[in-house]
């Protein structure tokens, strides 16, 4: 670096004494300054030394600021979290009440099954609890006599199964503000051709 470090001695008069007062002087030679990127060398021990209010001032603002981001973006991260969770489960149930309706169609369009409606719903509610979904015989409905027309003109039977269950959210209605309304009913029907 080209700036130097030279000791000054001054005298000075304290309440009627003379003492003799040392302070250390920096220059910096024309050369250290750089007028296009205008920057100035400054020796070690004063680098820190004037900016050391100012970042600790800063650091503080930059934390305010920080602070307040949170608490803007905190309840709509919370409020996301809640639609994921409550949306993943919603999926999952009407997934099951699928599967499950399937399940009774392939069971009725069997011959040994012709006339077993309440076995085929006791199947349907015995698959969907042992997928953690509770339904009552009276959420399965079986027509075992519905047509299915064929495109030459001929007619086939074949077994419809309806599922509906109610599903109740369990978070998102708490948040009244956003009107969400405390259950949504899911259905699903399967149509299966008869084997008989």
């Amino acid at each position: 670096m080209l700036a130097s470090h030279v000791l000054r001695t001054e005298t000075q008069h304290i309440r009627g004494s003379t003492v003799a007062v040392t302070t250390p002087t920096y220059t910096v030679n024309r050369t250290d300054l750089v007028y296009t990127g205008v920057q100035v060398t400054v020796p070690f021990e004063m680098r820190y030394l004037p900016f050391t209010f100012n970042a600790v001032r800063r650091t503080s603002r930059e934390r305010g600021t920080q602070i307040v981001e949170l608490a803007v973006s905190l309840p709509l991260l919370m409020f996301l979290s809640l639609v994921i969770i409550e949306g993943g489960k919603l999926v999952h149930f009407h997934q099951v009440i699928n599967n499950a309706a399937r399940e009774g169609a392939r069971l009725s369009s069997q011959v040994e099954n012709r006339g077993a409606a309440s076995a085929i719903q006791d199947a349907v509610v015995q698959y969907a609890a042992n997928n953690n979904l509770v339904i009552s015989t009276s959420d399965v409905a079986v027509d075992q006599a519905q047509s299915i027309a064929l495109p030459d003109g001929s007619v086939m039977s074949s077994s419809l199964v309806t599922v509906t269950h109610s599903y109740s959210f369990q978070y998102l209605p708490k948040l009244a503000f956003f009107n969400i309304p405390g259950s949504v009913s899911l259905r699903a029907s399967i149509q299966f051709r008869n084997l008989y």
